[in-house]
């Protein structure tokens, strides 16, 4: 997912856009218009001009002085202006001689009003007219009615309006790209709040910091204290493990070395004394990496890779004397061996065999998986519940109460092989009973 920043920057560049571009097509049209009504203005003021220049005779004949025309360029030929007076029925009384380009053909305007519009003129360009329709009253009562039309070529006011626009989005694109560096620079001071929490989370993760520090920015205060509660939570609540465990590890510690002393004693040992003193070293061993684990401690940063075999045989030796009555096989073909540290690997192999002799009636299977770094323990036993696979992972929940347990044997081996980068899964046998999927790890563990 996106930093908070960059979402924050896309969203500002985003808006902005639409606000340069909103504000820029306003500005151009509302400059256009502005410009069209400004030489509109002008050209009215030629029409005025060119009617103080203009007499209408008994004969009705129109006579323009040509000297006091309103704009030198009427005067002169090629330019970019042009008039001429004409009648109602088409008839020409007066042409400027500045004529270059084609003249639209406008509808004739009602009386007393201006019509301004924008024509189609030489190839690739246009022209402006204005036209006023008028009736002069002459001396003896009677109205001519006139027409006055002027056209302008459009060229000089498209490119001041071209250049306006090259300026405008110019101006509007440099504005942006400041706003956008502005809102950059903003936006880095205003969350650097977030990243020194972060980086002080990475200290605390890598032991460097013992608790956040909490002169922060107001908002964030109570995230601050939050955490610094949570983590003296956490210590108290890992502090008192330790403690309880350490208790328990004193009151086991004799008990189990009598036990191996009174095993090891007679030089012909029978074999239920070699099993005594087998399983009471195992306890110890046990015992010994609780205690470093309370402590967070392990006892090496790299776990040498075990071979599994001899562990699953110690392991069915001692299961086929608590169950005698359950047949336990091994299928492996290969030499296996697992980065896990000894203890733990004993400790899940264990938890899992015993749960199959206990609930797997007569027949208990361990072979290799067949695409994965793993073994599958199967069983004829009633096998899982489907309805409750995921409960039974959970520490205290058990499949059944006819038999003896705590429910922990399951959750224990789940999260010690999920700590090293296993998993363990839950299915059925080909005989109908329960199967364990265990997948080793591939890599180190990180514990």
């Amino acid at each position: 997912m996106p930093s908070i920043r960059r979402r924050l920057l896309i969203g500002t560049a985003v808006l902005l856009a639409i606000v340069i571009v909103v504000t820029g097509v306003a500005v151009n049209v509302s400059v256009h218009k502005r410009a069209e009504d400004a030489l509109q203005q002008r050209l009215q003021g030629l029409v005025y001009g060119l009617l103080g220049a203009t007499d209408v005779r008994e004969d009705n004949s129109v006579v323009v002085n040509e000297t006091e025309l309103p704009d030198p360029q009427l005067s002169s030929p090629g330019t970019e202006l042009y008039a001429e007076i004409i009648g109602n029925l088409g008839e020409s009384y007066w042409r400027s001689v500045s004529r270059t380009h084609t003249v639209p053909s406008v509808p004739y305007s009602k009386i007393g009003e201006w019509e301004f519009s924008r024509h189609p003129g030489e190839p690739g360009g246009a022209v402006y007219s204005l036209q006023l329709t008028l009736l002069w009253e002459l001396s003896n009562g009677d109205q001519l009615p006139l027409i006055v039309h002027v056209v302008t070529d459009s060229v000089v006011l498209d490119q001041q309006l071209a250049r306006f626009k090259q300026f405008l989005w110019t101006s509007l694109a440099a504005a942006a790209l400041v706003l956008l560096l502005m809102q950059a620079f903003i936006l880095r001071r205003a969350l650097e709040p977030l990243s020194t929490i972060g980086q002080e989370l990475r200290d605390i993760e890598s032991g460097d910091r013992e608790a956040l520090n909490e002169s922060v920015a107001k908002e964030l205060k109570p995230l601050a204290v939050g955490i610094n509660t949570l983590l003296l939570s956490e210590r108290a609540r890992q502090t008192l493990f330790k403690n309880l465990v350490d208790d328990l590890a004193h009151t086991l510690k004799t008990p189990l070395t009598v036990l191996k002393n009174v095993a090891s004693d007679t030089e012909d040992q029978s074999e239920d004394q070699r099993i005594v003193r087998e399983q009471t070293e195992q306890m110890q061993q046990s015992l010994q990496h609780y205690l470093e684990r309370a402590s967070g401690r392990t006892t090496q940063a790299f776990v040498s890779p075990v071979a599994i075999f001899p562990i699953l045989e110690r392991l069915i030796d001692s299961l086929q004397k608590i169950h005698p009555n359950v047949t336990i096989s091994m299928q492996l073909t290969s030499p296996l061996r697992v980065s896990m540290a000894e203890a733990d690997l004993f400790e899940v192999l264990g938890n899992l065999l015993d749960n199959a002799c206990k609930y797997g009636a007569t027949d208990v299977v361990i072979a290799p998986a067949t695409d994965e770094h793993g073994l599958l323990i199967s069983d004829n036993g009633r096998g899982f519940d489907r309805s409750i696979v995921e409960q039974v992972m959970q520490r205290g929940v058990r499949a059944g109460s006819q038999v003896a347990g705590q429910g922990l044997g399951l959750a224990n081996s789940r999260d010690r092989l999920n700590a090293y980068g296993g998993s363990l899964q839950l299915a059925e046998s080909d005989s109908g009973g329960g199967q364990v999927r265990i997948t080793f790890p591939t890599t180190q563990p990180n514990l």
